[in-house]
């Protein structure tokens, strides 16, 4: 899948999914945003592994979510984020 040139992605995130596609030089490619529900949604649909958020935007993500629960789900304490 190549990435557009989407204004809510930075180019960073974008190269690091890139070349964790191409190379496997990434294992995990996580992001920190603000409360923006867009970016939400164009970081999952671009394949991120996970997305810090401040604790008042949960619900923000979790509505997200759900165009994506077939292929994502939101973690739980019981995660290893590492792996």
């Amino acid at each position: 899948m190549k990435l557009g040139n989407r204004p809510s992605i930075p180019r960073s995130i974008r190269q690091a999914l890139g070349m964790k596609r191409a190379s496997q030089e990434f294992r995990l490619v996580y992001v920190w945003t603000l409360r923006r529900d867009d970016s939400f949604r164009d970081y999952l649909q671009e394949g991120i592994d996970g997305i810090f958020v401040n604790p008042n935007n949960i619900a923000n993500l979790r509505n997200a979510f759900l165009n994506f629960s077939a292929t994502r789900r939101m973690a739980t304490r019981n995660d290893n984020p590492f792996q």
